[in-house]
């Protein structure tokens, strides 16, 4: 049984808090960690990013998030599709996302609490070198960027929960 919040659930499929059911999805990640002073305090989708929560590559979890200009299209008309995919699957989505990464290590003289402790919360989007790899994760965390560079980054194998209605993210089963 897994234990999350006050609930007991059997591993196959579990309720986090709110009205969703999930079920697990396994793969290898790479993670890489963001400092407390890097980029701006709410994220690109304004949902915030406090320590412990990630950015995600929405291409993994089946978004097809606009990365490039079609042929002829205004930088007006490429902004608004992507606003349109952030609004309407994106933002309304993301927090349902809980990755559960095992085995990420903290770097020898560097304080345990270096890195939060999982499962983490989706809650936004990866920038360019995060959207353009399978696979890959940003931890928000609670250190300055020159020690968030020193957690490096790290592959684990990894429990990525989602709605149950959903499919499981690519290169996970």
């Amino acid at each position: 049984m897994l234990q999350v919040g006050n609930q007991a659930q059997n591993a196959t499929s579990k309720q986090l808090p709110g009205p969703v059911r999930v079920k697990p999805c396994v793969g290898v990640f790479t993670f890489s960690f963001v400092g407390n002073d890097q980029g701006n305090d709410k994220g690109s989708l304004g949902l915030g990013r406090e320590p412990g929560t990630a950015a995600i590559n929405p291409h993994d979890f089946g978004w097809n998030y606009p990365e490039q200009k079609q042929k002829g299209e205004s930088d007006w008309h490429f902004r608004h599709r992507r606003v349109k995919m952030q609004n309407s699957k994106i933002t309304p989505n993301i927090e349902k996302i809980h990755i559960e990464p095992h085995g990420l290590k903290v770097p020898k003289g560097m304080p345990d609490d270096s890195l939060p402790t999982p499962p983490y919360t989706a809650t936004d989007i990866g920038d360019s070198n995060i959207r353009g790899a399978a696979n890959r994760i940003d931890i928000y965390t609670d250190v300055s960027k020159e020690e968030a560079n020193k957690l490096g980054k790290q592959k684990a194998k990894t429990t990525v929960y989602v709605p149950a209605s959903w499919p499981c993210p690519r290169h996970t089963k």
